[in-house]
């Protein structure tokens, strides 16, 4: 709950200065950023940026909150959680097509063109409305049944905002869920995995946490049973090639044993 209040907190703090900050950026830009699109408003900052139009740290702060106020009156059309969760997505991928189709053409024009990057809203107001859509559809203390609502989450959001989030609420999920205590570690690593690949719900960078938790404890059991570190290579490249543990979990876990092999 603290979390979600300092979040909220910031985000309407973010709304009394961003207002200025768009109106700066008139002033800087010009009345066709005056007269234009939420998107074509975050476009033109996005060209500015990249044309280093900005001079400063000032202007480029004034940019960057003009772009939060641009989201979050758009965001604020919706009437539910999940309404403004997917206007925030549509904002998003509108703003990332653009820049691509305009850097492709300004590639063509001159080939040393600035590379235009599509500039996203502040983590807080990203987290602020994820935060209240999940609590909104799956509850206080979601379920990983409940929590199939992330897979929104992670189409209209960056993964820059939301990986803490989706880690903290899927960890947490799981050491409520009766059936993952039960399992043994190639079911869980299976759980983990399909909410991961199935269903959507994590990058790998999360599912890699969530593996090398179950890994470690699978390890020290199994070096206690008196496995040595070749066998356990062996079964890390098993688990690797049924598509239990992602490339980066593997990559971690056979460093570890590689390296045991020295000392042990």
């Amino acid at each position: 709950m603290k979390r979600v209040a300092l979040t909220l907190c910031a985000l309407l703090t973010l709304g009394g200065l961003a207002s200025a900050s768009d109106a700066a950026m008139g002033e800087k830009l010009g009345d066709d950023y005056k007269s234009a699109s939420p998107k074509d408003k975050c476009i033109k900052i996005a060209v500015a940026y990249a044309d280093k139009v900005f001079k400063g740290s000032k202007e480029t702060r004034a940019a960057q909150a003009a772009i939060d106020e641009i989201f979050l009156a758009y965001v604020n059309k919706g009437e539910t959680s999940e309404a403004k969760l997917k206007l925030l997505g549509e904002l998003r991928n509108q703003t990332e097509t653009e820049c691509k189709a305009l850097n492709d053409a300004r590639r063509k024009e001159n080939k040393k063109a600035p590379y235009v990057r599509h500039k996203e809203p502040n983590s807080n107001l990203q987290l602020a409305v994820l935060q209240s859509y999940v609590v909104d559809t799956a509850g206080p203390t979601p379920s990983l049944d409940k929590l199939g609502c992330l897979k929104l989450v992670r189409e209209c959001t960056s993964w820059f905002a939301n990986n803490s989030l989706v880690l903290a609420y899927l960890s947490e999920a799981l050491a409520r869920d009766e059936a993952y205590a039960k399992a043994d570690h190639a079911g869980k690593l299976t759980i983990i995995r399909d909410l991961a690949v199935d269903k959507k719900l994590m990058s790998d960078q999360e599912r890699k946490y969530l593996g090398k938790a179950v890994l470690s404890d699978w390890m020290t059991h199994e070096l206690k049973g008196g496995k040595n570190a070749d066998q356990l290579l062996e079964a890390v490249k098993a688990l690797g090639k049924k598509g239990l543990i992602c490339f980066f979990t593997r990559s971690w876990a056979e460093g570890i044993l590689k390296q045991l092999k020295l000392v042990r």
